[in-house]
């Protein structure tokens, strides 16, 4: 999967992408939730798809996306996520910028997500390095691993890091079944994007990272 630079500050770029979340008070309305946020109750519709919107309960989550980015949704690999607004559209599954990338995949794996990680940072055209560092952890309640660079990493790779996310159930795409997400993009954007990531058809549990 061989999948581009600005400096800047690494911790912003993470966060600016984070969604924020709003607890419902009692007399709380979407509108209402939507006005002091100064955005759409489209957009509140778009990023919490389980709620019903005429009928909020008191203690009950919002997510509020955060204005300074764009959402990305892909139906066919049941993804949405949160990415820089000037990053552009190169196709379906790719977006690009000055500062760096996107990109989605998918892959089919009979093997844990220690195994898939295992095979994408250490296959034999070393896409990361000789030496990339892999992370298992939790996210929406899934199997999920990160892959990152490490300076030996090849410069046409444009600082490429990766993000395996286990389906909770298998998908089908363009006739052939995946049951893992694969996300490749630019080191320093790929733990705020990831923040982001939610299924749109699956609930779970959320995986922030520091």
């Amino acid at each position: 999967m061989n999948l581009s630079e600005k400096k800047s500050n690494p911790q912003s770029r993470n966060n600016y992408l984070a969604s924020n979340s709003y607890i419902v008070q009692t007399g709380d309305t979407l509108y209402k939730i939507a006005q002091q946020n100064n955005i759409t109750i489209p957009e509140l519709v778009r990023v919490n798809p389980s709620i019903n919107p005429y009928l909020l309960s008191e203690g009950q989550k919002v997510v509020v996306p955060h204005k300074n980015s764009r959402q990305y949704e892909n139906k066919e690999y049941n993804i949405r996520f949160n990415f820089p607004p000037d990053w552009h559209r190169v196709d379906e599954t790719r977006y690009e910028g000055s500062s760096g990338f996107f990109q989605v995949s998918a892959v089919s794996s009979i093997g844990g997500i220690e195994d898939v990680c295992k095979s994408e940072a250490f296959n034999k055209q070393m896409p990361y390095g000789s030496c990339p560092a892999t992370k298992r952890i939790t996210h929406l309640g899934q199997d999920a691993g990160l892959i990152l660079p490490s300076e030996s990493q090849p410069p046409e790779m444009k600082h490429q890091a990766a993000f395996i996310l286990r389906y909770p159930y298998k998908i089908e795409i363009q006739g052939e079944r995946y049951n893992y997400f694969v996300l490749l993009a630019h080191k320093e954007y790929i733990r705020g994007i990831v923040n982001t990531i939610r299924f749109i058809n699956f609930c779970g549990t959320e995986t922030h990272f520091l």
